[in-house]
């Protein structure tokens, strides 16, 4: 079925509704969504394999992801109306991301190319395609309690000792090897889609990977 490009009908949303909701500027025309997706698939086959699975994914389920393209506003994944869920894509999103993980332990934040993150909203939609219950009471907590516990637990175990060494020591080690043992700490949806979808799409494409979820900034 593959995406579907909405402004909001399809979805039980009018345009202001949503511009509310999602704090967007503005909801884009579907033609913009799709000439967008056009850019990101061509981008997908020249840098990475993964992100072209995931993709494909998406298209062969028998069922719409609808995708609303903004400019401005809260990029996400929410997995109602099912079964596909809905992208909600900032088509001017800046990203940067602080490689290494833990906050404070090393890295300076650098650019992060934009389709990395539409990718990682298609990833969250995967997730809700191969597992759909796993998004009961994963994803519809208060979004800034969450973020606050996510900050907090990252700095934790970002800053703990990892057997007789601090773990930003042992991190060189866990990434090249793809291993989750031992890193940071574990929220069920994020780190399962950095790990699966979002890390080695940036590995292939030579892109700065985060470890942790809150290394990111706007602008």
């Amino acid at each position: 079925m593959t995406f579907k490009f909405t402004q909001g009908p399809e979805i039980g949303k009018a345009t202001n509704i949503l511009k509310g909701m999602m704090g967007a500027k503005e909801i884009l025309d579907t033609k913009v969504g799709q000439d967008y997706l056009e850019k990101v698939r061509l981008w997908a086959l020249e840098k990475s394999a993964t992100a072209q699975r995931v993709l494909k994914t998406i298209d062969r389920f028998p069922h719409p992801v609808y995708v609303v393209v903004m400019k401005g506003g809260f990029t996400c994944f929410d997995n109602e109306p099912g079964p596909g869920g809905v992208i909600y894509m900032d088509v001017d999103i800046d990203l940067s991301v602080r490689p290494g993980g833990a906050r404070g332990v090393y890295g300076e934040f650098q650019k992060q190319h934009p389709y990395i993150t539409f990718l990682h909203e298609c990833g969250h939609a995967v997730q809700n395609i191969e597992t759909p219950l796993q998004f009961e009471n994963s994803a519809k907590g208060p979004r800034f309690a969450l973020t606050s516990a996510i900050m907090d637990a990252a700095r934790k175990y970002g800053e703990r000792n990892f057997g007789s060494r601090p773990y930003s020591e042992r991190r060189g080690w866990f990434a090249p090897n793809g291993s989750v043992t031992g890193q940071p700490w574990s929220v069920r949806l994020e780190y399962d889609n950095i790990y699966r979808h979002e890390r080695p799409i940036c590995l292939e494409a030579g892109e700065p990977i985060r470890d942790h979820y809150c290394d990111i900034r706007q602008g």
